[in-house]
């Protein structure tokens, strides 16, 4: 549905401008991450929807540290990774976040955090402390029931 209203919205031309240059942006940030050592792109994404790992180094160590410097990083297991959807609001800031995460990694690799897994559980979009199976039902249901009126 938001495609088809930007196409209302836009006309043909102007969507596939857009399109475009939201495709260069994902390739230029897929560019940036690539040439970073130590990280990979996971997979060989098609669109503007990518994640990225690090054999080298604590993955979610390295988003904690983006977190700080003010970016939202949305953390995935199987693999670790972190997971990103390119959008034309973003193509004004790569620049700015490819650096960042440079330095994040850096960090990382100079003063290695504990594990992630080893304290909180990854969930789409988060992260919550450790908890045992039912404590996360209740977790999850308590969030679907806060986010979504059901």
């Amino acid at each position: 549905p938001i495609s088809w209203t930007a196409l209302m919205s836009l006309g043909e031309e102007g969507y596939m401008t857009l399109v475009k240059k939201t495709m260069d942006g994902t390739m230029k940030i897929i560019s940036g991450i690539s040439a970073i050592p130590g990280l990979e792109i996971v997979g060989k994404p098609d669109m503007s929807v990518f994640s990225f790992t690090s054999k080298k180094a604590n993955i979610f160590g390295i988003a904690d540290r983006m977190d700080e410097k003010g970016w939202r990083m949305n953390r995935q297991n199987n693999p670790e990774s972190l997971h990103m959807i390119v959008t034309p609001n973003h193509l004004q800031a790569i620049d700015d976040f490819i650096k960042d995460l440079k330095e994040s990694v850096i960090e990382e690799h100079e003063n290695p955090s504990r594990s992630a897994s080893d304290s909180c559980v990854i969930l789409y979009g988060g992260k919550t402390e450790r908890m045992d199976e039912r404590d996360r039902v209740e977790y999850l249901l308590r969030n679907i029931e806060k986010n979504y009126r059901l």
